[in-house]
């Protein structure tokens, strides 16, 4: 080996081993990031979300930290190892569905000695479902593929319903099709955004609108006052009109005002909270994604 040649190679061994390093201490920042619900205060409705779009990791990344991050709070050891650099997250990665307190010691010492295709088969003889992995790729402007494992038994359930929207529309219809007309089904009666345009369609064709006077509303207002009322369908639908039921919560700090536009798990939140008088009004009503809703609640607003 000349001179240019080992050069190279330690300088190879030197990124190296920056790039553990690096790697323990985002671990280690992102686990007091979790601990300080930073990622909240900041408007993300987890600390993937955070991962994707704060830190602009690419997804794969974003769940590998994340996952290692959160599954160290239970088992500390494991960002140990990879801050002593025996084991990198990639691999810790892998022995999240299966590490407990009780099992830490023998999976630890799989995932440092291991090849990660042993170390993946061993993970799902101890936990087939891990082996379920899904994956969405684009595929051109406007279409997508997605992979992902279902059961025997879901698929008969597909099927059939393939048969029996084939027999209804008297056409033959792809799996797609299928998919598509499933959940626009779904949507159509589930969706609180969806109820609430067409409940505010119809009082338009009565001529008179869904707002935070409506009598139903204000008959619930003045029985709210320090008590927990069950909040009317028409004030419920104008909420999720309004907000489009995606998350409210504005961020703090330098991004400040943004919203965290998370869509699941939403909830309603009072403002000013009924046990101190706040009142089921729109303006005082806003949606919340779970994570948000709960950390409100725990600012005591």
């Amino acid at each position: 080996m000349n001179s240019f040649q080992s050069n190279l190679h330690q300088r190879a061994l030197e990124i190296s081993k920056a790039f553990r390093k690096n790697e323990s201490d985002l671990i280690e920042t992102l686990f007091q990031i979790d601990e300080a619900n930073v990622f909240l205060v900041l408007g993300y409705p987890s600390l993937f979300s955070y991962a994707v779009e704060a830190l602009k990791l690419s997804e794969g990344n974003a769940y590998a930290f994340s996952s290692v991050a959160r599954k160290s709070k239970q088992i500390p050891e494991l960002k140990e190892e990879i801050k002593n650099g025996n084991l990198s997250v990639s691999k810790a990665k892998r022995i999240v569905s299966v590490i407990t307190p009780e099992n830490k010691s023998e999976w630890i010492k799989r995932a440092v000695a291991l090849p990660k295709a042993t170390l993946e088969k061993e993970v799902v003889k101890a936990n087939p479902e891990a082996e379920k992995k899904e994956s969405l790729r684009m595929i051109s402007e406007d279409r997508f593929s997605m992979k992902l494992g279902i059961s025997e038994n879901l698929l008969k359930k597909v099927k059939r319903v393939q048969m029996l929207l084939m027999q209804r529309k008297k056409m033959n219809l792809s799996l797609e099709e299928t998919l598509q007309i499933m959940t626009e089904e779904f949507l159509w009666k589930n969706d609180p955004v969806q109820k609430a345009k067409r409940a505010q369609s119809r009082s338009k064709t009565l001529g008179s609108g869904i707002n935070s006077s409506h009598p139903s509303v204000r008959i619930t207002v003045r029985k709210s006052i320090n008590k927990r009322a069950r909040l009317p369908a028409a004030l419920k639908h104008s909420i999720f009109q309004r907000d489009q039921g995606v998350c409210q919560f504005q961020a703090q700090g330098e991004a400040s005002g943004e919203k965290c536009g998370g869509m699941a798990y939403i909830e309603i939140h009072h403002k000013f909270p009924v046990s101190k008088g706040g009142l089921n009004t729109l303006e005082n009503l806003i949606t919340l994604c779970h994570k948000h809703h709960h950390y409100m609640h725990e600012l005591g607003v």
